[in-house]
């Protein structure tokens, strides 16, 4: 009801939504209106609600979190052993989890059974928390608002949460396995870390403005610089960083500002709680969230009101509007950043902002293949076979059960200008095990993949082919049965997302 608090945080929320609105025009809209929703719930509504509420304000959300949190931490403990489903994925429960933790620690402290509840709660936080790296951020988290909030007691509280919490470590076992960068039983790289290898290709391509709201997931798997052998071509899914995808979906200036307001509230509180013991827990917290961003994301629908609270929690026990703060500063500096990417935007895409899917009618765009029109009849399991919602109705298919590995078809690609392309297909996968094709260019063999299912949709090539100028081949192999091929299409532009059936040769969308 107070809503008083502090300018600067309006003035920052302002710099982000501008940053935000900026990948708007990069002509595919897509998610970008649920990604601009999403930061303005969190960034705007919530933080500024929490930093804005008085003590008493914030008392029941406070509260809910010391429930929620042990709550969460018991029912992953008891899904990791008795296989019972959780409410949300792992990241997403531990998110929720390392950034409560801290403030379950500081209840615990005022309890005159702390000696023991403490203990208990490092350990619980081990066994409950599937996912190692945000593991680590709820004990940092932890720990930190032990040291602020007790220094006398904190040796000797966490001297005796060391055992449990090795106890824990050695029982939950697999939760650290998620901080190794392979899959232990294929060896194949995790999707978080094939995405970082990607991300500064991806960045540099459009480093100030981003590719797009709602398109991180197309532009990083064009990116990737290895992908899985075509053997095992199962990339396990995985969560995302925060950091990573806005730095690809809104360019370098709106992550580094997130990056900043995140750690200038988390150092702010830091220095805050040496004075005041209440700030203890939002500035464990915030600690927990800074580094949380690197393991998955914090800007979603099903978590961002959990860490906006985290954030408004430090923020509101630290700010003092008559006093200039690292927080005043980076807001400012936020806002010049923001001002001169909008002019920078405004030089370089002079359309200006165009939040409706353009139409390609420029030959330079694409060039399309129908798939059911190979050089030659396919040879093997693959057969050309007739399917509704496909361009001329026909497909090249492998129908399922037909057996994998044995079949291909071969096509005569012509007219497509020399340079580095990236090959699309207008894909259906049957299911999990019925979603992948090869691709052979020269002596490059790839897996074109991913992980919807029972739709028609657009799967990018996982690197990009280098036309030689004139007429070349392109053989599509049979790996997984169960699968349809409507369209094949070359792009020189790394931004184009297609959609839909397309024309032939530059032509407007059907």
């Amino acid at each position: 009801q107070s809503l008083r608090g502090p300018l600067w945080l309006h003035v920052a929320f302002l710099a982000a939504f501008c940053l935000g609105l900026i990948p708007l025009e990069r002509r595919h809209l897509g998610g970008g209106i649920r990604e601009v929703v999403q930061c303005f719930a969190m960034l705007g509504v919530a933080w500024m609600l929490f930093a804005s509420a008085s003590a008493e304000e914030r008392r029941p959300a406070i509260i809910s979190l010391v429930i929620v949190c042990p709550f969460l931490m018991l029912w992953g403990a008891i899904a990791r052993f008795a296989s019972v489903p959780t409410p949300f994925s792992d990241a997403r429960m531990a998110l929720i989890v390392c950034v409560s933790f801290p403030f379950l620690i500081n209840a615990l402290l005022d309890h005159k059974l702390k000696l023991l509840a403490v203990p208990v709660a490092f350990a619980l936080l081990v066994l409950g928390c599937r996912n190692g790296g945000l593991l680590l951020c709820g004990l940092l988290g932890g720990i930190t608002c032990l040291l602020l909030k007790d220094k006398k007691q904190a040796p000797r509280l966490l001297l005796v949460a060391a055992l449990p919490v090795v106890i824990g470590i050695i029982a939950g076992g697999s939760t650290w396995q998620t901080l190794a960068p392979r899959n232990a039983d294929t060896g194949n790289l995790k999707r978080l870390f094939v995405e970082y290898e990607a991300t500064p290709d991806a960045v540099a391509d459009a480093p100030l403005t981003g590719h797009g709201l709602g398109r991180y997931k197309n532009v990083i798997q064009a990116h990737f610089v290895r992908f899985v052998d075509p053997d095992d071509n199962k990339v396990a899914p995985d969560t995302n960083s925060t950091y990573a995808l806005l730095a690809v979906e809104a360019g370098l200036p709106a992550a580094l500002l997130l990056v900043v307001l995140i750690a200038a509230v988390a150092v702010r509180a830091l220095q805050r709680a040496r004075k005041d013991i209440e700030a203890a827990a939002p500035a464990g917290a915030a600690l927990a969230l800074l580094f949380a961003g690197l393991f998955t994301t914090i800007l979603t629908r099903n978590t961002g009101i959990t860490a906006a609270l985290a954030l408004g929690a430090a923020t509101a026990v630290v700010v003092r509007p008559e006093k200039a703060s690292l927080l005043a500063w980076a807001a400012k500096a936020g806002t010049v950043v923001a001002v001169a990417a909008a002019c920078l935007a405004v030089v370089l895409l002079p359309r200006g902002l165009v939040i409706i899917e353009s139409n390609f009618d420029d030959e330079s765009e694409y060039w399309v293949i129908e798939a059911e029109q190979p050089a030659a009849a396919p040879d093997g399991t693959m057969t050309i076979a007739l399917a509704n919602d496909a361009s001329g109705n026909a497909v090249l298919a492998i129908p399922q059960d037909a057996g994998k590995r044995d079949g291909s078809a071969l096509y005569q690609i012509s007219n497509v200008p020399a340079g580095p392309c990236t090959l699309w297909l207008r894909a259906y996968w049957e299911d999990g095990c019925s979603n992948s094709t090869g691709a052979v260019f020269r002596k490059d063999h790839m897996v074109i993949t991913d992980e919807i299912f029972r739709k028609w949709h657009w799967v990018a090539s996982p690197r990009q082919i280098v036309a030689p100028g004139e007429s070349f081949q392109l053989r599509l192999q049979n790996i997984e049965d169960g699968v349809m091929i409507d369209q094949i299409l070359f792009t020189q532009d790394r931004r184009f997302v297609p959609h839909g059936i397309l024309r032939k040769a530059g032509n407007d969308e059907e």
